[in-house]
């Protein structure tokens, strides 16, 4: 379906801002393959970025095989420090189409293991580019939202970082199969398989953006999407979304 979305951040040339360092990401899903930058408020981590890439046939089979032996647990990249600037898009093309990247089970700066260095990983998409603001601090009754996005049976909810303290949180999910709505509550027939995006869209759960607010695996909460067209084009909707599994959680590094 087309998917509205908005990254909220006017184009600046990679030139406008220093940001090389090391982004180290959070890497999940298998066909598609997405990854997430673990963001700190310090500049130059202070991005928020989802990507999906591509891997050549041996690095999927290394992965599978890894994942095989040592079960699905964390895998993380650790890049060739790089500005992350240069990811974000200009009508639609990032400046930078790929990354060399030493793969990790495990966290990269915690202990993980290396499996494959040198493993090429080509951009195809930019899910979400945001530059955090460091000064930002969040306002009483601040509304949480989630970053939705995802294809096929792989779909996922990404806390947004607005303004800090904050935490970073990566969920797979489902959409139970009957309930969505439009915003005032009429019940349409959309199939929930339909609502897949490319590109994030926000989701708020009507509920203060607290760590202790956030969603949980085996939870089942309301998310509305009041900018996004449901596939029948309703302009906004809701729907119930079940939260299978908690895939990454940072809350000290965020504060």
């Amino acid at each position: 379906m087309t998917s509205e979305h908005n990254h909220d951040s006017p184009h600046r040339g990679p030139a406008d801002r220093d940001t090389a360092g090391r982004h180290g990401m959070l890497l999940f899903g298998e066909d598609p393959v997405y990854l997430s930058h673990l963001p700190r408020y310090a500049c130059p981590r202070n991005f928020q970025v989802l990507l999906e890439v591509g891997l050549d046939r041996p690095a999927l089979d290394t992965l599978r095989a890894d994942r095989e032996r040592h079960g699905d647990g964390m895998y993380t990249v650790d890049p060739v420090p790089f500005p992350i600037a240069d990811l974000e898009p200009y009508d639609g093309v990032p400046a930078r189409t790929s990354l060399e990247v030493t793969l990790v089970r495990g966290h990269f700066e915690r202990g993980g293991t290396p499996i494959c260095t040198g493993l090429r990983m080509d951009i195809k998409n930019v899910v979400w580019f945001r530059q955090l603001d460091a000064d930002a601090m969040r306002d009483p009754g601040q509304a949480m939202e989630y970053l939705y996005f995802g294809r096929g049976e792989q779909m996922y909810l990404v806390h947004e970082m607005q303004a800090r303290p904050s935490f970073d949180q990566v969920l797979t999910v489902r959409l139970v199969p009957g309930t969505v709505r439009t915003q005032v509550g009429h019940l349409l027939a959309d199939d929930v398989a339909a609502i897949q995006f490319d590109q994030a869209q926000r989701a708020s759960l009507g509920r203060d953006d607290l760590v202790e607010r956030r969603v949980v695996a085996g939870e089942v909460a309301t998310a509305s999407f009041p900018l996004t067209r449901s596939p029948s084009f309703s302009r906004g909707f809701t729907v119930r979304v079940e939260a299978e599994r908690e895939l990454y959680l940072e809350i000290k590094k965020l504060t």
